[in-house]
């Protein structure tokens, strides 16, 4: 702030809010004082996002902060508030603390602002606004049991728009609880003098009930300066007198002449709700309201827009469920899981809101979608049913979830009719096209169900038009990034209606169809086309060369992917499932993730009647990706299986495949002789099946093992072979892990230089192919090399590479590896106690999920643990062990870069 003319503080592009800090605390607390008031923590707060919000620069920078004469510079509270928030300014006020507290005047131009004026500037400029009076209760409004939860931020957005704009539409799903809010609004918005009138659109069935309501409604309004208004007789369509305008001219139009004669001179929030049910009488009464009462405002709720020029909308979305990863006490905090404890606690729930309780809320919550009208109709069920097993009830049977309300509205008795009653106002191609998007697991894009639906014969055009009909009644989601979605409940909608129980494709209208696919339910239709149209990316994606960006576009629609091919293999097209699976496994091997390639291949196989030929197929690609997972035995019982199996059924290449997996097992756990054995017996079949790449592969397995038995001219012969056939062939992948295991050979032999120009190699190639795994392996590789030539700092930068990918896609076994390589590096820093709990750490990760050393390596981590033990007393030395084998791995992992770790708090 800049000090002008001895008395003014003048504001500028920097101290914007600071600013209107001044005039937050000017006008909550009348004066600004050296002393804590009760607000510091919310206005730090919102300090906070103010001054790192981009909205904090404005156009017209002109407030001016006017003090009396015995203002200086000098520490104040608001220099800690500044500070808190995470400003660098230095410059702050206080008075001195002898004289009474000076009032502060806020200028523009030499005029001084009235506090209206001034909460305009701060509401425009900095979203800051008046602060809500208490809930009043207002006459004709309805009257809740329990208590209003959450919305803080919506209400001050609703506000600024109800002040900026005379009509205000709250649109959103079924279930958000557009209701609630707009009478919680009601009951706190003040400025409305003669008060709020509620009207529910959905008693409203044609012109006489839409008078009724309104005379119910406006007669519940507390008396103001407008005349009595006329009263209708039941079932009458006209007042009981006609009244006259001002011109002396009798009005014809009896809702605009009542309008008029209840509404003149006063000012008045209308609450419009269900605007949905009766839209053309919502419309009429808003347009009559808008011409007849200049000074009254309408807030209204519906799924959909009421189509009235200038109608300000805000979209009510539900509420936010936390993530797995937030801790649990936070998690608690937040608003579904705070409406889901305070009402099962009004429905007798006898648990306690502890930290234990968190997944099972947040999961529930999930199950449906946030929304509250589903939260609070699964925390009525708790009483019921336990925690841990209402996210599966809501799922799987959602109709069984009442609302103990008997008074409730039968829209509301339950999650699925509050659906239904949005469902019912689709025409009949918009329901078919509703029930077509529930093939989509999780969320779309536009072009893909462009590209479907031409399959099954809908136009562009046609499409666009009956997405649109779907987004206008909220039964779509459309976020930032152009997908689509639906929410938990309105998907299973849409999926009964996709496959309802008597299995009769629902009627197509008026497209053309040929007699085949008459004959084909709309289901079978719709999944054929899916599966063809996403077949078709993951074999294009599949065909492209290895590279960084491979997998760009098959990455948003994997969820769509990998149901097409379930489906396909569950409904016997065993052939489109497993070239799906074929396409797949790349994806999951270049990306990390093995664990769900393996849950897939698990599920395919317990599949009944899978044909031997398709069990061959699924089986090494599982057991690959249980294998790059850590889980050796599965991986090992895996390739045994498709041994055997290629036995009985004398398939040589799904022979091939299981000797080659099952020597890779064996050399991972030290059966040396096996392994090279295994590799012998696959190099000799791929050799006389002409599968070129496969030897080379088999090769590189078996120079590996030759390196380990000590055998390194043999080893870097067989590397070099590699090497060179790779790069001939163009196998990218295979050309950099022969030129690791090259630098591997060179660093056996302490020749280091080339030792490490070849895994600096290597490493470039791994990168252009946008492999984390190969990436993480030759940071490791270099580490190790780095470690050994007494180069600590680069060691660490190499591990740091190596354990964060590894992280992300959980190769546990290169996590413990990293451990061990961190737990060395403690040791040459001199930190035996830290390198004992990473060895600890390290050991129980590998005992935990069946990750075994090699013996070269298990003879390095040995000797490092004696050197840590040797060098600690012995008391410590076990602490230490046990403190490292009691963390989880993602503990030990932010244990050893160093970083503070999440751990959760246990239950009592």
């Amino acid at each position: 702030m800049q000090k002008v003319r001895g008395r003014h503080w003048k504001s500028n592009a920097r101290t914007d809010v600071l600013a209107a800090t001044l005039a937050l605390l000017s006008l909550r607390e009348g004066h600004l004082s050296s002393v804590h008031g009760e607000g510091e923590a919310e206005l730090c707060a919102r300090l906070h996002d103010l001054w790192h919000s981009p909205r904090k620069r404005i156009e017209s920078h002109w407030l001016d902060a006017v003090f009396d004469q015995d203002t200086r510079r000098l520490a104040s509270p608001l220099a800690a508030l500044l500070a808190r928030s995470g400003s660098r300014t230095s410059t702050s006020i206080r008075f001195r603390d002898h004289l009474p507290p000076p009032r502060l005047t806020f200028l523009r131009r030499e005029r001084v602002l009235a506090p209206d004026e001034l909460w305009d500037f701060l509401g425009d400029c900095f979203g800051i606004l008046r602060p809500l009076s208490s809930p009043v209760l207002r006459p004709g409004l309805r009257q809740y049991a329990s208590r209003f939860v959450g919305r803080a931020e919506e209400i001050n957005a609703i506000r600024v728009l109800l002040a900026r704009n005379r009509l205000v539409m709250l649109v959103g799903p079924p279930g958000a609880g557009k209701t609630r809010l707009a009478v919680e609004l009601g009951h706190r918005l003040d400025g409305f003098p003669d008060g709020v009138c509620l009207m529910d659109f959905s008693t409203i069935h044609d012109r006489a009930t839409l008078l009724d309501v309104w005379h119910t409604a406006i007669s519940g309004v507390r008396a103001g300066s407008a005349p009595e208004a006329p009263k209708t007789p039941a079932g009458s369509s006209r007042p009981a007198d006609p009244v006259a305008t001002e011109s002396g001219e009798e009005n014809t139009d009896i809702l605009t002449s009542t309008v008029d004669a209840d509404t003149r001179d006063r000012c008045l929030l209308f609450l419009l709700d269900n605007c949905e049910t009766a839209p053309s009488e919502a419309n009429e009464i808003a347009r009559a309201i808008l011409e007849r009462s200049h000074d009254s405002r309408i807030l209204a709720t519906s799924v959909r827009a009421l189509g009235i020029h200038g109608e300000a909308l805000h979209e009510i979305h539900p509420f936010t469920v936390p993530s797995a990863e937030t801790s649990p006490s936070e998690a608690l905090r937040s608003d579904a899981a705070v409406l889901f404890l305070d009402r099962a606690a009004i429905a007798g729930h006898r648990g306690t809101a502890e930290n234990a309780d968190a997944p099972a809320v947040l999961e529930i919550c999930r199950a449906v979608s946030g929304l509250p009208l589903g939260i609070e109709l699964a925390a009525s069920a708790s009483r019921r049913y336990p925690l841990t097993d209402l996210a599966t009830i809501l799922l799987n049977h959602l109709e069984l979830i009442t609302s103990a309300d008997a008074a409730a509205p039968q829209r509301h008795r339950t999650l699925r009719s509050a659906m239904e009653w949005t469902y019912d106002l689709l025409t009949e191609p918009a329901r078919l096209f509703f029930a077509f998007l529930s093939i989509f697991p999780s969320d779309w894009t536009l072009p893909n169900v462009i590209a479907i639906g031409d399959r099954l014969g809908w136009g562009a055009d046609e499409v666009l038009e009956l997405h649109g009909q779907l987004a206008e009644l909220s039964l779509l989601r459309l976020d930032r990034t152009g997908r689509c979605s639906m929410l938990n409940p309105v998907r299973n909608l849409a999926s009964a209606r996709l496959y309802p129980e008597d299995s009769t494709a629902p009627d197509t209208g008026s497209r053309e169809t040929s007699n085949a696919e008459e004959e084909e339910p709309f289901a079978t239709r719709v999944e054929r086309a899916f599966e063809a149209h996403f077949l078709e990316l993951v074999e294009t994606v599949a065909a492209e060369p290895d590279g960084r960006d491979r997998f760009a576009s098959l990455a948003p629609e994997i969820s769509s992917c990998q149901s097409a091919a379930s489906t396909a293999l569950h409904k016997g097209r065993t052939d489109p499932g497993l070239r799906f699976l074929k396409g797949l496994y790349p994806y999951w091997l270049a990306t990390g993730k093995w664990r769900i390639g393996v849950e897939f291949c698990r599920q395919a196989l317990q599949i009944p009647s899978l044909p031997d030929a398709a069990i061959m197929e699924i089986l090494p690609i599982g057991a690959g990706l249980a294998f790059r997972l850590g889980d050796i035995a599965l991986a090992r019982s895996l390739h045994q299986q498709c041994h055997d199996l290629a036995l009985a059924n004398d398939a040589e290449v799904a022979l091939a495949h299981a000797l080659h997996g099952l020597g890779t097992v064996a050399y991972r756990t030290d059966r040396l002789e096996e392994a090279g054995q295994y590799f012998e017996q696959a190099i000799e079949i791929w050799k006389r099946t002409g599968f070129e790449r496969q030897v080379l592969i088999s090769t590189n397995n078996a120079a590996a093992v030759a390196a380990s038995q000590m055998r390194f001219d043999r080893a870097t012969e067989l590397f070099q072979e590699v090497v060179i056939s790779a790069k001939h062939l163009g196998d990218e992948r295979t050309h950099a892990s022969g030129l690791m295991n090259l630098g591997l050979m060179h660093w056996r032999a302490e020749e280091v230089e080339p030792a490490v120009r070849y895994l600096e190699r290597s490493l470039e190639i791994w990168t252009s192919l946008g492999d984390a795994w190969g990436c993480a392996t030759a940071h490791n590789n270099l580490a190790v090399m780095q470690l050994r030539n007494g180069e600590l700092r680069k060691a660490r930068t190499h591990l740091v590479e190596s354990i964060e990918p590894r992280t992300e896609i959980e190769d546990l076994a290169g996590v413990a590896s990293c451990l061990e390589c961190f737990a060395s590096l403690a040791l040459r820093e001199g930190q035996p106690e830290r390198g004992l709990r990473l060895i600890g750490a390290a050991t129980a990760l590998r005992r935990t999920h069946e990750v075994e050393l090699t013996a070269e390596n298990r003879r390095g981590v040995e000797a490092d643990e004696e050197r840590a033990v040797r060098d600690l007393p012995a008391k410590t030395a076990r602490a230490a062990r046990t403190i490292g084998s009691s963390m989880s791995w993602r503990e030990a992992v932010a244990y050893a870069l160093g970083r503070p770790s999440q751990r959760r708090s246990k239950p009592s």
